[in-house]
């Protein structure tokens, strides 16, 4: 039978289609045995220990639609979706730029927006003050990918043949996985290196007294080369220069300054909102050039940096202030009298003692034995009171020769001040 031209494309169009088909069966079948076989090298490559979660299997169902791959990116990536950045480009001028979307604009009740203007979201190394937090982008967008850029790699680090097949592969952890993993982590303070306090028998059998302010008891040692020699400069903080230091290393003097926030846990355990307050206080600031850390984390550093053979190097320059001529009048009893002089054999320091053993009155006492003009901080008005009155009663001084910051009155004199803490803040 002879064949039209018709019905000779259709038949050739036919047997196309049909080698396509199978081609495409035998793509998904190799895609699914090259997931099996990498998934088999990482596990004997790199085993990971993770509790209840076996290795890396392929997916029966490999992406190759756009809705299909959509799906699967969202199963494995989450971004916010309350307020997210919304990406622009100038038709004028192709400059490019995010502004943040939110998803409660317009909202009565919660939206301000014709109160407040609202900033775009930060793209940098540092958070500035007041910002929504940084962009971090997620993996696989298109123009970054088309550089080869924002892939996944292989243990080789090279890029994936098939980034869909890869992705598929990946199996996902339950939930008490991860909260097993983050438990254990906290207990280990491997998290952000506060340790998290627990009842567990070898906690229960350290020295309370003993620990450091941070409660990091375990340093993990790092592995990049540590200068023998940091310089810092101390004055008002103990400014550290950064200058060679290794990243893990400046991690760990930053942990040095944080300490667990109470007011988290104490709202956490009344289950009451803790979006608004931190878990860990950190006292540590970042520069350009320095780090910042509180001067009473002096021989913590030092003794960190004696763990990696180096030494700290300070240059001293601090206010030596100005002569105080007063006499301490009163007589410190003898446990105040211990208090003292333990007090007295340092530069800093912190003295807790129960109520009515006579904190104020040491702390007059000090004031007299260093000779050295003293401002003296408070928190509320009638610790500030209070403070006035013993050192005017203690070194036989009128009231009107006490300075005072706080309770409606700036009065500083420059030699011996109290001021409240929250006054100096809004003058500062």
């Amino acid at each position: 039978m002879v064949l039209t031209e018709e019905q000779s494309l259709r038949q050739a169009i036919a047997h196309e289609e049909a080698n396509l088909t199978t081609l495409e069966q035998k793509q998904q079948e190799s895609r699914k045995r090259l997931a099996t076989l990498r998934a088999e090298l990482t596990a004997i490559a790199s085993p990971i220990s993770i509790p209840s979660t076996s290795a890396i299997q392929p997916s029966a169902d490999i992406p190759t639609t756009p809705k299909e791959k959509i799906s699967v990116f969202r199963k494995l990536f989450r971004g916010r979706n309350d307020v997210y950045p919304l990406l622009w480009i100038s038709s004028k001028t192709g400059r490019k730029g995010y502004s943040p979307a939110c998803g409660n604009e317009w909202v009565r009740g919660i939206c301000e927006k014709t109160r407040v203007k609202c900033s775009v979201c930060p793209n940098q190394d540092t958070l500035p003050r007041g910002g929504f937090g940084n962009l971090i982008a997620l993996p696989l967008q298109y123009e970054p990918r088309q550089a080869g850029n924002s892939v996944f790699l292989d243990l080789g680090f090279q890029p994936h043949p098939d980034q869909w097949a890869y992705l598929s592969s990946l199996k996902q952890i339950t939930p008490s996985t991860v909260e097993s993993i983050a438990n254990e982590a906290n207990q280990r303070g491997k998290v952000v290196g506060v340790r998290f306090s627990s009842g567990n028998e070898v906690q229960k059998n350290e020295a309370p007294w003993m620990r450091l302010p941070s409660r990091q008891s375990e340093t993990k040692r790092i592995t990049e080369p540590v200068p023998k020699r940091v310089h810092a400069v101390l004055a008002q903080r103990l400014f550290v220069d950064k200058a060679d230091l290794p990243s893990p290393l400046l991690n760990q003097m930053k942990r040095l300054a944080a300490f667990q926030n109470p007011e988290f846990y104490k709202k956490q355990n009344m289950r009451l909102s803790t979006a608004l307050t931190p878990r860990v206080i950190s006292c540590a600031e970042e520069f350009s050039k320095h780090i910042a850390l509180p001067r009473g984390c002096k021989d913590e550093l030092v003794t960190l940096l004696n763990h990696y053979g180096s030494k700290l190097v300070i240059d001293d320059q601090r206010n030596s202030g100005e002569i105080l001529n007063v006499r301490f009048s009163g007589k410190l009893t003898a446990t105040q009298k211990q208090a003292a002089n333990a007090l007295c054999k340092h530069e800093t320091g912190i003295f807790v003692a129960p109520p009515g053993i006579g904190k104020t009155v040491i702390g007059t006492w000090l004031i007299a034995e260093r000779q050295c003009n003293t401002l003296v901080l408070v928190h509320r008005q009638p610790l500030l009171d209070q403070w006035v009155e013993q050192l005017a009663l203690f070194l036989e001084l009128d009231t009107k020769d006490i300075g005072r910051i706080g309770g409606g009155k700036r009065k500083p004199n420059g030699q011996l001040d109290v001021a409240m803490i929250q006054s100096l803040v809004r003058k500062d």
